[in-house]
C-alpha cells in the first residue's frame, strides 16, 4: 500500500499483455471466423439478401440465416432497453395512427383480415423526420398518452390531428399541443400545423 507522499521502494517493471480482439466476446465461441462475421454484418447492414453473403463470404446458408437471427436480436434488444428521446425544447413531434388490414400469408377464403392499429411520432427537428411507431390495439387516450410521455422529452410541441384520444396531453402531460381539423385541411391554413412529416401508409 502507498500512502501519500510515499514513494515505492523498488522499480516495477511494465508489463505489456496480449489478447485476441474478441476474447470474452461472442465471437470466441463462434466457429465462424472474425473476418467472415464482420463482412457478414457489413453485408448485413447494407440489406444484403441470405443467399449473397452465402457466396460472397463462403459460409453455409443456414449459419447465414442464424447470423441474421442474431443481429437482429442484438439490434431488438438494444432498442428494447434505450429510451426513446423525441423533441425537446421547442422542437415540433408530429402524431398520427394508420390502420392496416392484415391479409394472411395464403390468402385463405373466408378468413377475415386482421386490423392493426399503429401510432406513430416524428421528430421534425431532422431530415428526414425520425420516427418513433408502436403497434397498440387501442386508440383511447389511455393507451396513447402514456407512449407520448415516454417517447418525447419536456417542453415538446406536439402537432396532431383533432382526434379525442389527444384533447388532454396540455393538461396532463404538460406539453404544448397544437392540432389540424383533417376533415377540412390538412394544413391549417392560419397556423400552418400539420402531420405531414408522419407518413404511416396503410398501402
Amino acid at each position: 500500500m502507498v500512502l501519500d507522499g510515499d514513494a515505492p521502494t523498488k522499480d516495477v517493471k511494465k508489463r505489456h499483455t496480449y489478447r485476441i480482439i474478441h476474447t470474452g466476446s461472442f465471437f470466441e465461441k463462434s466457429k465462424v471466423t472474425l473476418n467472415k462475421w464482420l463482412y457478414a454484418i457489413y453485408l448485413w447492414s447494407q440489406e444484403r439478401k441470405v443467399n449473397t453473403v452465402v457466396k460472397q463470404v463462403d459460409i453455409g446458408e443456414k449459419t447465414v440465416i442464424q447470423m441474421y437471427q442474431y443481429l437482429l436480436d442484438v439490434c431488438s434488444t438494444k432498442l428494447l432497453n434505450t429510451p426513446i428521446e423525441l423533441g425537446g425544447p421547442g422542437v415540433v413531434v408530429q402524431i398520427d395512427d394508420c390502420l392496416f388490414n392484415h391479409k394472411s400469408k395464403y390468402n385463405r377464403r373466408g378468413r377475415p383480415k386482421k386490423e392493426l392499429w399503429v401510432f406513430g411520432l416524428a421528430d421534425t427537428s431532422f431530415k428526414p423526420a425520425i420516427t418513433y411507431m408502436e403497434l397498440v390495439e387501442k386508440r383511447d387516450a389511455a393507451t396513447l398518452l402514456p407512449i407520448i410521455e415516454k417517447a418525447v422529452k419536456p417542453g415538446t410541441i406536439i402537432y396532431s390531428d383533432q382526434w379525442k384520444a389527444y384533447c388532454n396531453i396540455q393538461t396532463e402531460l404538460k406539453l404544448q399541443h397544437a392540432t389540424v381539423n383533417h376533415s377540412v385541411n390538412f394544413v391549417d391554413p392560419e397556423t400552418g400545423v400539420h402531420t405531414l412529416r408522419l407518413n404511416i401508409s396503410s398501402k
